[in-house]
């Protein structure tokens, strides 16, 4: 069991330290100025923008949980972080939130893994010692691929 643990915070670690980088990197060109700095509905925080995105489509993305947290994640990046030149925000914290995002699912598709292999608690006690690093092994691909 404790080798099993370790191998889970090993696979963060090293999913972290992969993506860690992204946190100083800024927009990218392809969709972020649409759906991010030049959408007026996100540039500036107020209720009737937070329930535009639940009434309607924003260039045919109906995704309102998404734009509302951006929305805020704006706020706190014109509030908190130095602005960029040209978007008005700081990437910091949607690179961030992202990368926190990432970690939790690395996760979560361990734990899906070692309940997969694993089908009761008496099973669980005399599952080998290997078995956590499998379980990691086979998670390894998403927690360092870029696209998944």
């Amino acid at each position: 069991m404790l080798q099993e643990r370790h191998s889970q915070w090993y696979l963060l670690a090293l999913g972290l330290a992969v993506f860690v980088q992204t946190l100083w990197f800024g927009f990218i060109a392809l969709d972020d100025a649409k759906h991010i700095w030049q959408n007026p509905y996100v540039s500036s925080l107020s209720l009737s923008n937070l329930e535009f995105f639940w009434r309607e489509a924003y260039y045919g993305l109906y995704i309102p949980v998404t734009y509302n947290l951006w929305a805020l994640l704006a706020e706190v990046s014109q509030s908190f972080f130095a602005p960029h030149k040209v978007t008005k925000f700081s990437a910091l914290p949607f690179h961030g939130l992202n990368l926190i995002l990432h970690l939790c699912n690395t996760w979560l598709i361990y734990q899906i893994l070692s309940w997969w292999f694993v089908v009761s608690q008496s099973s669980r006690e005399q599952a080998s010692p290997e078995k956590g690093w499998l379980i990691a092994l086979a998670t390894l691909p998403f927690a360092v691929h870029p696209l998944q």
